[in-house]
């Protein structure tokens, strides 16, 4: 799965907030469970603008849930931080 960060118009790709992402996810200051947590992300393609999740196959549902919320709040944060 291939999440592709861009401007608003939907087209432009967006490295800043990609990188803004990123550097809070390897922060280690992401909230989740009551536990400070960092988040390791594979950033890709032509602009350096896209995520890759490439889970294993014996990830469990839990673990799939704490990614994406691991994920969403940097997201949010990186969403805040360049706005």
């Amino acid at each position: 799965l291939r999440i592709e960060i861009c401007e608003k118009d939907g087209y432009t790709p967006n490295k800043k907030l990609t990188d803004t992402i990123t550097e809070i996810g390897l922060s280690g200051n992401l909230g989740a469970g009551g536990k400070k947590r960092g988040l390791i992300l594979d950033v890709g393609g032509y602009y350096k603008n896209v995520f890759t999740l490439a889970p294993s196959f014996y990830i469990t549902e839990k673990e799939i849930d704490l990614a994406v919320d691991l994920f969403e709040e940097a997201l949010q944060n990186g969403i805040a931080a360049t706005s």
